[in-house]
């Protein structure tokens, strides 16, 4: 089984990537989650399962349309001059607590 999507990868020049970083992983299943919603939609709208003609323009209404709550703007907003703020705002510091006096 192995051996067989090993081959796949390589004759479709496809690179497998592993992250070990919580973060990156959230982003990802964030953005599998919301296609995964949107195609159940589109899936009973139209009564049937095909997905190979709509991903696309799921994929380009989620970078171009859709207002992502994690980053404030579409995918397609981020550029070299906006990219610190988006990491600031993307990767912030969770506040520290403060100490507060319990009578």
């Amino acid at each position: 089984m192995k051996t067989n999507i090993s081959s796949l990868l390589d004759t479709s020049k496809i690179h497998m990537y592993h992250t070990q970083s919580l973060e990156k992983s959230a982003i990802a299943e964030s953005l599998i989650r919301t296609l995964n919603i949107k195609l159940r939609i589109l899936f009973e709208v139209k009564n049937n399962k095909k997905w190979v003609n709509i991903l696309q323009n799921l994929l380009d209404e989620c970078n171009f349309k859709d207002n992502h709550r994690s980053i404030g703007m579409t995918p397609s907003e981020v550029n070299k001059s906006n990219e610190d703020l988006v990491l600031r705002t993307l990767f912030k510091q969770p506040r520290e607590k403060k100490n507060t006096v319990k009578f």
